[in-house]
């Protein structure tokens, strides 16, 4: 993967805060008495969708909302010009040009989801002009979704947070705007696929849309909270969706208008382990008119109920899910040895790939598909099961970050290559940790660079609940997955201290993050969901220890004392931030350390 470019560009505000590390040099004006405008030329509505959300950012930044038109015609003395490579020759001209400028020996929209950014104007050094500007931003994607990114990179360095909305991180506020001359790109991704799921739902995401973002979706997640989710998988350099699936929430395909959604934001929509062929069993399967849940005894009536969900979606960007489990997280129904579930699930494999390749154009084989050996299904697929070559296999970790299965080397060259699935939120055996999200960075990186070392480079999923107690950690996950080498060769520490530094500003961060580490430190040795029971397996004799109060210099009161250390100075940093920024913190930092 290709990163920022020494010449890359810098932004500076009037308020004298430089959003970047690097030093200034000449530079174009965005913003003054008026806002440059943007011009864009796109053919798909996700490019629509990210300058439209470029105008309303630097509305926040500045106060200024810029004008935004389709076409280069006519572009004025300076510009924004965002556009796909391949669209416009007007456009690929520009970027050849800019290239060259730089003299840059790698192409930087080389492969997919690639992004250039390029401040440019006839009075640096080279001259140049672009569009007949004399001052031109210029954004380029390799792809659509490339191009998005490379708007919301920009967005991100004016000072709009990722977090602006779901965690009400404030923007930065400047009067003036200016972005330095220079090139910077990045792409292609380490990971080709990276996204999270919305799991567990019932305490959280979902009785706040329904009561409070979106009630005219009573039962369940709707299509405005899902485009506030894909927009935020966007700015964090995501492209896959696991939609929310528990009972009680209405099926992704059968919300109006959630699909369609997912299509405008070029969100790659995918199903969960259990729920294979893009049905959510839970809310879809009607035994009383579908009948048993058992491809043994009812193989005929499964296989529609799988064609017909994929003839609705064959048009759509997706990533089909492979196997079967039971209609929620449990094992697979049929066979009464674990032969005979091997057999029956090699059966239900092949079945799947026929209806797949009948309802494509394309063949199957370059349809994308996944196959997870979750739980049970890993001791089945032990067995002998045969999983097309290019099927990607997902391994899942041990539900509390750990990995239990990397792929072997000479698993290593299938076509489908091999993913991660990634808990940060969990709900089942031994016991949930939902509530708080305390999975360390340093632990994230430790095991998923591992997995990405044996091969597992094509698909990561994180599941985050219900998203909101897990931010920082989905954030990283998801940097993670963009550019591995990079984000792996900084210390949790030195992420932690750069994140902060962005939401909260620089002047604390080296102390929240002091403060962050030892949270999870302290959530490593015993997570504060597990406290309220001394055993992990009631009425047996696999006890986990209790804190002794008496033992090794009472370590129950230390590790409160340890709490109410960082607590007290969570709250004195909370104390000296401003006002606008002390929600966010809330949020971020000061309410799991205080509810630990």
């Amino acid at each position: 993967m290709t990163d920022t470019d020494a010449d890359g560009i810098a932004i500076r505000g009037t308020d004298g805060r430089d959003s970047s590390e690097r030093g200034q040099c000449d530079a174009i004006s965005l913003v003054t008495d008026s806002a440059a405008p943007i011009r864009y030329v796109a053919t798909e509505s996700v490019v629509e969708i990210a300058t439209s959300d470029l105008q309303d950012d630097i509305e926040r930044v500045t106060g200024q909302r810029p004008a935004r038109e389709r076409g280069l015609e006519d572009c004025g003395e300076r510009a924004i010009i965002v556009g796909t490579y391949g669209v416009d020759a007007v456009f690929d001209r520009a970027v050849e040009q800019v290239l060259e400028t730089h003299r840059s020996e790698d192409d930087g929209l080389e492969g997919p989801e690639s992004y250039l950014i390029a401040a440019e104007s006839t009075a640096d050094d080279t001259g140049t002009s672009l569009f007949g500007t004399d001052e031109t931003l210029l954004i380029a994607g390799s792809d659509p979704r490339g191009t998005a990114y490379g708007v919301y990179e920009f967005a991100r360095k004016i000072g709009v947070s990722p977090w602006y909305w779901w965690a009400d991180v404030p923007t930065a506020d400047y009067d003036e705007l200016y972005v330095s001359h220079g090139l910077e790109w990045a792409g292609p991704p380490s990971v080709r696929y990276r996204g999270v799921f919305i799991n567990d739902e019932d305490f959280g995401i979902r009785e706040w849309a329904q009561h409070t973002h979106e009630p005219e979706v009573p039962d369940g997640i709707g299509p405005k909270t899902y485009e506030r989710l894909f927009e935020l998988l966007l700015r964090l350099k995501a492209n896959t969706i696991w939609p929310a699936m528990h009972e009680g929430t209405k099926a992704f395909y059968q919300c109006e208008g959630t699909a369609e959604a997912a299509d405008r934001y070029h969100i790659v929509v995918g199903t969960s382990h259990c729920e294979p062929m893009h049905r959510n069993n839970v809310g879809e399967w009607d035994a009383d008119v579908h009948g048993e849940w058992n491809y043994e005894t009812n193989a005929e009536t499964i296989r529609q109920y799988w064609t017909d969900r994929v003839e609705d979606v064959a048009g759509s960007e997706n990533m089909f899910t492979i196997g079967m489990r039971g209609i929620h997280d449990s094992g697979m129904p049929g066979g009464d040895t674990l032969e005979e579930r091997a057999d029956l699930l090699q059966q239900v494999i092949d079945e799947q790939r026929e209806i797949l390749d009948e309802h494509h154009t394309s063949p199957v084989e370059s349809i994308p598909q996944i196959f997870c050996p979750y739980k049970e299904t890993l001791e089945i697929y032990r067995e002998g099961v045969d999983v097309p070559d290019d099927v990607c296999l997902v391994w899942p970790d041990d539900n509390f970050g750990f990995m239990r299965r990397l792929p072997r080397e000479d698993e290593r060259e299938r076509a489908g290559g091999h993913g991660v699935y990634y808990h940060l939120s969990y709900w089942g055996r031994p016991h949930d940790h939902q509530w708080l999200c305390s999975i360390p960075p340093a632990l994230i990186r430790q095991e998923l660079v591992r997995a990405y070392r044996h091969g597992a480079d094509t698909f990561w999923m994180a599941n985050v609940g219900d998203l909101k107690p897990a931010e920082k950690e989905t954030e990283y996950f998801l940097e993670l997955a963009w550019d591995l080498e990079s984000t792996a060769a900084r210390s949790e520490t030195e992420w932690l201290t750069q994140w902060a530094a962005r939401e909260f500003r620089p002047e604390r961060a080296d102390e929240i993050a002091d403060i962050l580490t030892e949270y999870y430190r302290l959530a490593l040795a015993r997570k504060p969901e597990h406290l309220g029971w001394n055993s992990v397996y009631p009425n047996t004799e696999k006890n986990e220890p209790e804190f002794s109060a008496i033992a090794h210099g009472d370590e129950a009161e230390r590790r409160l004392e340890a709490y109410e250390q960082i607590d007290e100075r969570a709250a004195e940093i909370a104390s000296s931030l401003p006002d606008n920024v002390r929600t966010a913190f809330f949020h971020l930092v000061e309410y799991p350390i205080r509810a630990s």
